[in-house]
């Protein structure tokens, strides 16, 4: 009895997530389909009001104890991250964008760059984002390719009022942020912030 009761459970456990996982598809759905249809002076004003609040914030612009910053570089009809990037080098930080290695959701890797206008050079991903090339990541030195960071602002579908996270849906991020807090965790360091955005 106890057997099957657990066998239940596990069952009833499962169902729940291939639910959770349904509804976060479908809600991805919409969402994208409502930020298509936002007018493109609009992201550019929220994106702009975006960056001027991350300027204000003490641990970035204050106290110095947020030097390696990893952003996010945008897509299409999502807060534009060019006016953050230029920030982070005017103020001397150590700036880090995101490459895909693989197919796993662990394949995601940090990559120095040392300007802004590096990122035109780079060709563009399937989805429309810069990224420097494959082999530059993979034969790339600690110094350019690093797991230890002090902020590290995210993109994401979606995000409600207590920046609960809806993310593209490939765990990039997830398996990326778990490893840099187990990383700093593991060398007596703090965790790296985290900043979400949303428009």
């Amino acid at each position: 009895n106890q057997m099957k009761l657990n066998t239940v459970s596990i069952l009833s456990y499962m169902a729940s997530l291939a639910n959770i996982k349904t509804q976060k598809s479908n809600l991805r759905v919409k969402i994208k389909s409502l930020l298509r249809e936002l007018p493109n002076d609009y992201i550019e004003q929220q994106s702009l009001d975006l960056a001027a609040n991350l300027k204000r914030l003490p641990f970035l612009s204050d106290d110095g104890t947020s030097d390696k910053v990893c952003v996010y570089l945008s897509m299409e009809k999502e807060a534009q991250t060019n006016h953050i990037v230029n920030f982070l080098f005017e103020t001397g930080k150590a700036v880090f964008i995101p490459k895909i290695v693989g197919r796993d959701s662990s394949d995601m890797r940090m990559y120095k760059i040392s300007c802004a206008s590096q990122i035109k050079s780079f060709p563009l991903s399937k989805w429309g984002i810069p990224e420097p090339a494959l082999n530059d990541v993979l034969k790339a030195t600690s110094e350019h390719v690093t797991e230890c960071f002090d902020l590290v602002i995210v993109p994401g579908c979606s995000f409600d009022k207590n920046c609960n996270r809806l993310g593209h849906g490939k765990g990039y991020y997830d398996s990326f942020l778990k490893r840099a807090e187990h990383f700093a965790l593991s060398n007596g360091k703090l965790a790296p912030k985290t900043v979400v955005h949303f428009i």
